[in-house]
């Protein structure tokens, strides 16, 4: 994995981190198709799943909940 990817994989964990929506992270994917990150992780003791991606039109970082 690229530098820059890595990157983008620590800033989605980040957000998700700092919006007080995950205690752990346990996977983070990219899916080319959609230009997002896929999270899966764990809060309060229950799997989580968000979908993260950067929105040009704000420039801002933006999340949503997933089903598992």
């Amino acid at each position: 994995m690229g530098e820059y990817q890595e990157w983008v994989n620590d800033k989605v964990q980040e957000v998700l981190y700092n919006a007080g929506v995950v205690d752990t992270v346990t996977e983070v994917w990219f899916t080319p198709i959609h230009g997002m990150r896929y999270v899966v992780g764990i809060k309060n003791h229950d799997k989580v799943a968000f979908a993260v991606w950067f929105d040009t039109d704000y420039e801002e970082w933006k999340f949503e909940r997933r089903e598992i």
